[in-house]
């Protein structure tokens, strides 16, 4: 069996918990005979794994001016809003689903996005 994995983050190269989980079910599958083809935005020549095949989409990332960056707790977000003078914690924006919408031009709902 073949499969066709997209992610983009894979270890050494990770800042959360999906590289590592990433990295356990290619190794998983592996472990089971399955071929893993695993497609990242970027490639890193320092990332290799001798159980997954790891591919480049060599896309270009497009950064989204926001306050809300990855990880960001709750808190630490409605801080970050209050210290940037945004607005109180009922300002818009102040939560991470009002605030796609403030961005020029507005982040479409996932709804309207299509993935393959």
């Amino acid at each position: 069996m073949r499969v066709l994995m997209f992610g983009w983050e894979f270890p050494p190269f990770n800042s959360g918990g999906l590289g590592t989980a990433c990295f356990g079910l290619t190794k998983g599958l592996y472990n089971v005979g399955t071929r893993v083809t695993f497609v990242l935005p970027k490639s890193h020549p320092n990332m290799k794994a001798d159980f997954v095949k790891l591919v480049s989409a060599d896309c270009e990332v497009v950064e989204v001016n926001s306050l809300l960056k990855g990880y960001m707790t709750s808190e630490e977000y409605k801080q970050t809003v209050i210290s940037q003078g945004k607005g109180s914690a009922k300002a818009p924006g102040e939560s991470i689903f009002a605030e796609p919408r403030l961005v020029d031009p507005p982040i479409k709902p996932s709804s309207h996005l299509h993935t393959f």
